[in-house]
């Protein structure tokens, strides 16, 4: 009975070649800024995460490579 069942259904089908094409676009442009900021704090180059590490040292006590990963955790 249960292969009579799964016979007949529908296949779940699939997402349209648009929105394939839309995800994987915005993926690639978060990787990429993602990858641009860690290559440019890691050369010295953008100076925003050192900055922000900074700004949670100043707010926590801790030091930053500490006190930056709770800041990204949403309020409870």
């Amino acid at each position: 009975m249960l292969t009579n069942l799964l016979a007949a259904s529908k296949p779940a089908g699939g997402a349209a070649i648009g929105q394939i094409v839309i995800a994987t676009l915005g993926a690639a442009i978060a990787t990429t800024a993602l990858l641009v900021l860690g290559f440019g704090h890691r050369s010295g180059r953008v100076p925003l995460l050192d900055r922000w590490g900074r700004f949670a040292e100043r707010m926590s006590g801790l030091p930053a490579w500490a006190a930056c990963p709770p800041a990204l955790q949403p309020p409870r």
